[in-house]
């Protein structure tokens, strides 16, 4: 095991002794953030890894929720390709009919967000990956958005080199939360090249999720969260290699 490894396993075995420990927030991420805490993470900057040349990924025991691996807006025609698609292919929010949002884990498999429906496609000769929209009676429309490879793999390559997956266990106790970290497990990225097979196998996945802020003094406007490539913990093994 590489030294950034076994610095992060050490510090892991001091936290796993501690037993259950009191969440320092409430918000949705209160379990990945009580950790980063607890570990004196070394950054909170998404766009690098989280403990020096390490990502850190903490998921609940029983969770069957993809894996975020990292975040990326896609490129295309329109200077704000999240904000177009909300606008001309999105729905409207439940509390603010004006605005039109969009939200969706979207493969190679068509998939209907709103009245449209929506595929990716990695097209090797262009070295983009697209996004393919159809109206409402599967009729193609366009593939105006688009990835870059090169800012994929990129990002990619930066923030997912080396992984670390932390289990933990959530319990409630007189209104407070606490979690126990259970596990650490760390991998290598195998290369973009099977990234980029993964997503023709419908085994990668993009999830978009522009909303709306529901307080604060950006009440009501767009709220982009971010445009994130996933994958089930379950195929983990399909794009990294296991370390330790």
């Amino acid at each position: 095991m590489e030294k950034n490894m076994q610095e992060l396993y050490n510090k892991f075995i001091e936290l796993r002794n501690k037993g259950y420990v009191k969440s320092i927030s409430k918000n949705r991420n209160s379990s990945g953030i009580t950790l980063e805490y607890y570990l004196e993470t070394t950054s909170g900057d998404i766009c690098i890894p989280d403990f020096k040349n390490i990502e850190i990924k903490c998921i609940s025991v029983y969770s069957k929720s993809k894996i975020n691996m990292f975040s990326s807006s896609p490129d295309g025609c329109y200077i704000l390709p999240t904000q177009y698609l909300a606008d001309n292919y999105g729905y409207p929010d439940n509390d603010f009919k004006n605005i039109n949002i969009f939200k969706g884990t979207i493969g190679i498999y068509l998939t209907k967000i709103g009245n449209f429906y929506f595929s990716i496609v990695v097209n090797n000769k262009s070295k983009r990956i697209y996004l393919k929209v159809y109206d409402k009676y599967k009729k193609f429309l366009n593939n105006d958005i688009y990835w870059d490879f090169d800012s994929i793999e990129e990002k990619l390559i930066r923030k997912m080199s080396n992984l670390a997956i932390i289990t933990n266990y959530k319990m409630e106790k007189y209104g407070k939360i606490y979690y126990f970290y259970n596990s650490i497990k760390f991998y290598q990225l195998k290369s973009f090249n099977v990234f980029l097979l993964l997503i023709e196998k419908n085994i990668i996945k993009v999830r978009f999720n522009i909303g709306v802020y529901k307080s604060g003094y950006k009440l009501g406007k767009l709220h982009d969260h971010g445009t994130s490539f996933v994958i089930s913990d379950k195929d983990l093994v399909k794009l990294f290699d296991i370390v330790y």
